[in-house]
């Protein structure tokens, strides 16, 4: 005994008081046993001394210890979020716990043939780190197979047990210092991936409890590992694409805000955002308070409609007043822009991105240029007119000069009604009948036509013409004019075709098909052979076509250098200058190597618009001809105007892909959490049993968080079935989710009892919650343990519904009434198992509500639960199918109840025990 005993009993003699201790004593010279120990004062009577009773308490204290340990590795675990601070705290620990010699974490590469040891603990100078890379397979068949199918290896002496490690295999063992080892595997989707090692450097018999945390240990520490590395990736990527997004924002010409909830709180706006406002305080502020001038004009509430609709408005030259400064003036300007819906995981609208461009400059131009074309065009039509007259009849008896001279058409041509010949075809038609009806009612007559001139061109005309009467009344003659509009036609027709394409491109998302369709407008506006926007990298001297738009030619998309077309009109496109040939065998800044590229792309003519951004050449937007043809100066200015315009439209659709991504990327991590939590046994997994699993999520984005299942074996050939419904969505949920799980692996490794399991996870939740390391999370969970060489089993349920037992002998489901609260709930709950037979044939059914709870949708207080499930139960017992194909069909029974549709989530459990 130890001087604790010496103490308690002196003062149990001297005051003559009973005390109780817990002392351990050694055996073989280790304190490894302890007692419990009472000494009372015995009667004078009997001479005065002290009573002892002794009671021995050593598997109690070192589960304690156990636990303790567990516990005080977890809690430390919580804290860290360095992949190699957990490993090197997990190793540490361990190697302190069970006294070893060396202690490993490993990454296991099985299609390598890989061990690679990240960190290791060593006891002292005299054993040296193993820290690097190590072949797997070198460590014996055995072993590598046995931790392969998830169980852990035990070796007492490398060197006399040839079962586990043949002699071809110990000099692996020997090259690191090892006698005796424990290894524990940590296996996901069916696959090896990480091992920890305890080891000694000597012979060491290792006990069961030390195996059983080692498997423990194995199993949260990757876990705990893994979500460390897939954070800190995750970190990462967010650190890189806030760097990203940051500079976009900043950089990027269109201005931008970002706006979150029904308020519209403006979050981030850009340098270009305060130049079109105003430079004043706009972060954190509803856009009513930080702008209180465009409420009244109705903004506002258009953010209301989008935000509740969840429809994007893209407006084109709206025209906004802004007071830009303190007190000062409303200031007149024009915007185009689009409020798109900001979503979250679960595709609810959270906010509105603001972004647009200030066409304020440009409408005014536009508006001085139209003023410019009106007068022009005043001036022409004022003087360029052709001037004719006619008899009361409505046909040319006498020569028109103006007429002739215009047309080409000579006095037998157009005599009479031959003058109709000179309209285009398409127009003939509406000129006779508006002539015909002025006419009969001698009124004026008006018309718009196309009229071909002499050299064989149609130029768009107004006619007017109006009848000169005599003094009764009657029509002497008609006298009219032909007035050439063909400018303001055209002009109208490149602002509508500008209109619809800057309407197009803000209803694309996808930056290619902004450039592609653009190009494609283009190409067909003007009737060319082939259009394409060309990326330009100086850097690398290329230009790459990724997708050009061609109409009787083939497409030349790839990448060509720089000077593939000639250096003179390189140069031109890179100083900014519209760049144009008309024909390339004429023109004479080109050699003949470049108009044999030319020839073999199978263009004549060429017209080109370079796009420079922040002092970069970005881009070029060219139309190919496959002739030789003089190009006009409106349709080099329609082509800058679409440059610009689409650039803005791919840098926002590039913004906004760019921002769709960052918000589905945390839910990557969360998939694969609850997909590991999905993992479904093979059929014969367990000796004596036959398994089956089912899962559906009742919404695709319900797939992260939801429901799990769960078995796994247990000490004695028992076997663990779990089904659980956790509460949230989400990586956070994910998470949690996977490490309660492998907190009621570890219970029930401790303890087969299901109900002292759930006791003991309700109070590892609650602790938690108390502690501010959890918010409040509450799961529904049902455990059965089940020896199947015996069909004895116990079940306990928390909040979860309990399982049905379909006896093979009647065909009859019976429930097993195990009740309990939901863990996580309240300190006080409390959890009894139900102690039952699974007879040979006897099928188990254990569901989450998903089940129960499915509604007919025509009867909406019926449910699944009242006997429909019972039931699809018994109907599965008697399937001649497959138990997968059984769990199947009872899921869609429910889902056939429910109207073809279930609104919660459905995870099932089947369990068939074997006929002897």
């Amino acid at each position: 005994m130890g001087t604790e005993f010496e103490r308690q009993f002196r003062r149990a003699m001297t005051e003559r008081v009973t005390v109780r201790f817990v002392e351990n004593y050694h055996v073989a010279g280790e304190y490894d046993d302890w007692l419990d120990v009472t000494a009372y004062p015995a009667a004078e009577e009997d001479g005065g001394g002290l009573h002892l009773v002794y009671r021995d308490v050593t598997e109690r204290v070192q589960r304690e210890r156990r636990e303790q340990f567990l516990a005080e590795l977890a809690e430390r675990a919580r804290t860290l979020t360095d992949a190699d601070a957990v490993i090197a705290d997990a190793v540490r620990s361990l190697g302190q716990f069970l006294s070893l010699s060396r202690c490993t974490f490993a990454d296991i590469d099985t299609s390598a043939d890989t061990c690679t040891i990240h960190l290791d603990y060593c006891a002292d100078d005299t054993v040296a780190s193993i820290a690097g890379t190590w072949t797997w397979s070198a460590f014996g068949p055995f072993v590598a197979t046995e931790l392969g199918q998830g169980r852990a290896v035990a070796v007492d002496d490398v060197l006399s047990d040839p079962v586990r490690v043949p002699p071809e295999n110990a000099d692996a063992y020997d090259a690191i210092g090892v006698r005796a080892h424990i290894t524990a595997p940590a296996v996901y989707s069916a696959r090896l991936v990480s091992v920890i090692s305890a080891q000694s450097a000597t012979p060491r018999q290792w006990k069961p409890e030390e195996i059983g945390l080692l498997r423990t240990v194995a199993e949260r520490t990757w876990l705990t590992v893994e979500i460390a590395r897939q954070q800190r990736a995750l970190q990462e990527a967010e650190r890189r694409e806030r760097t990203r997004l940051n500079d976009m924002f900043t950089h990027v010409p269109a201005f931008m805000a970002a706006l979150r909830g029904t308020d519209h709180v403006f979050e981030m706006a850009n340098p270009s955002y305060y130049q079109v406002i105003g430079h004043r305080e706009l972060l954190g502020k509803p856009v009513a308070e930080a702008l209180p001038e465009i409420a009244e004009q109705g903004f506002v509430a258009l953010l209301d409609r989008v935000y509740q609709s969840g429809e994007p408005f893209i407006g084109s030259g709206v025209r906004v007043l802004l007071q830009r400064e303190q007190n000062g003036p409303l200031h007149e300007c024009f915007l185009d822009f689009i409020y798109q819906p900001l979503r979250d995981e679960d595709n609810t609208v959270t906010g509105i991105l603001i972004h647009g461009t200030d066409v304020t400059e440009v409408k005014r131009l536009e508006t001085a240029r139209r003023r410019g074309e009106e007068r022009f065009r005043s001036l022409v039509e004022a003087t360029a007119q052709i001037i004719w007259d006619v008899r009361a009849a409505g046909e040319f008896v006498t020569e028109q000069p103006q007429w002739a001279a215009y047309t080409g058409q000579v006095f037998e041509q157009y005599r009479g009604a031959g003058w109709i010949d000179a309209v285009h075809p398409e127009e003939r038609a509406e000129t006779l009948r508006a002539w015909r009806e002025a006419l009969q009612t001698r009124t004026l007559y008006e018309v718009e036509h196309r009229l071909r001139r002499h050299d064989g061109e149609y130029r768009h005309f107004s006619v007017r013409a109006a009848p000169v009467l005599e003094e009764d009344g009657s029509v002497r003659e008609w006298v009219g004019a032909h007035d050439d509009v063909t400018e303001r036609k055209e002009a109208e027709g490149r602002e509508r075709f500008l209109s619809e394409v800057t309407a197009r491109m803000q209803a694309l998302l996808d930056p290619e098909e902004v450039l592609y369709e653009t190009a494609k407008a283009v190409g067909e506006y003007t009737g060319a052979h082939r259009c394409l926007y060309i990326e330009v990298d100086e850097e690398a001297d290329t230009l790459t076509i990724r997708r050009d738009y061609v109409r009787g030619v083939a497409s030349i998309a790839g990448t060509f250098p720089l000077d593939a077309f000639g250096p003179p009109i390189i140069e031109n496109l890179r100083v900014g200058n519209v760049t144009q040939s008309d024909d390339i065998e004429k023109d004479p800044r080109l050699g003949p190597e470049h108009r044999e590229t030319f020839r073999a792309l199978n263009f004549r003519a060429f017209l080109g618009v370079p796009l420079h951004k922040a002092g970069r050449w970005v881009a070029i937007l060219a139309i190919h001809f496959s002739q030789a043809r003089e190009w006009t100066p409106e349709e080099a200015e329609l082509l800058i105007a679409v440059v610009e315009r689409t650039w803005l439209a791919v840098e926002n659709a590039r913004l906004y892909r760019a921002m769709q991504e960052f918000a589905t990327r945390n839910g990557r991590i969360a998939e694969t959490l609850q997909r590991s939590m999905l993992v479904a046994p093979p059929p014969d997994s367990f000796s004596g049993i036959e398994l089956a699993t089912d899962y559906e999520a009742a919404w695709d984005e319900a797939f992260v968080g939801g429901d799990f299942h769960d078995t796994f074996a247990l000490a004695g050939g028992k076997v663990a079935l779990v089904v659980g419904d956790a509460t949230g969505k989400g990586l956070e949920a994910a998470t949690h989710t996977a490490e309660v799980k492998y907190v009621l692996r570890a219970y029930l490794r401790e303890s087969p009892d299901p109900a002292l399991a759930l006791a003991r996870l309700n109070r590892f939740l609650i602790d938690g919650q108390q502690f501010g390391a959890d918010e409040l999370s509450c799961i529904a969970v049902a455990v059965t343990v089940l020896d199947p060489r015996t069909g004895d089993a116990a079940c306990a349920c928390a909040g979860a519904e309990p399982p049905l037992l379909v006896r093979e002998a009647t065909g009859v489901a019976e429930e097993i009434y195990a009740r309990g609260t939901l863990v996580g709930a309240s300190a006080e709950a409390g959890y009894d198992a139900v102690r039952f037979t699974i007879e040979a044939g006897d099928l188990l059914v254990m569901t989450t509500d998903g089940i129960t709870e499915a509604r007919n949708p025509i009867a909406r207080r019926r449910f699944f639960a009242d006997n429909g499930f019972t039931q699809a139960a018994q109907a599965a017992l008697r399937d001649p199918v497959a138990l997968s194909e059984s769990a199947r069909s009872i899921t869609a029974r429910a889902k056939a109840f429910a109207g073809g549709k279930l609104h919660d989530d459905v995870c099932l459990l089947l369990a068939r025990r074997d006929q002897p």
